[in-house]
């Protein structure tokens, strides 16, 4: 996912790590998106969810073709957060983290951040 927002050789040496050598991103975001919707529907008694998210502080400007890419492939959110006070942006995320997983997963964060 977060690929998507590099240049080389930042995307070659992700590329090479997650050994997809030879694939462009593009490839790489369709095959997650297919893979994620055949493992959505095998079993109707299971219920399977995905929570990704992107934060950064407010003035960090996300590239739209990268906001676009994570949003259809990856189904994640992207928002700017102050992370000034550390305290309430850990609060924020670690309310979010709790919401997309049900309560399972409580805490993700602890400040300071």
């Amino acid at each position: 996912m977060t690929a998507n927002g590099t240049d080389d050789p930042t995307s070659q040496a992700m590329t090479n790590l997650l050994r997809l050598t030879g694939l462009d991103w593009t490839a790489i975001n369709q095959a997650h998106a297919a893979l994620w919707q055949a493992l959505n529907g095998i079993n109707p008694k299971v219920t399977l969810s995905m929570a990704n998210s992107l934060w950064a502080e407010p003035s960090f400007p996300f590239r739209m073709a990268f906001r676009d890419a994570v949003l259809t492939y990856y189904e994640a959110e992207i928002t700017n957060l102050d992370f000034g006070n550390t305290h309430a942006a850990a609060q924020t995320i670690n309310q979010w983290v709790k919401d997309k997983t049900q309560k399972k997963s409580k805490i993700c964060s602890n400040p300071p951040i």
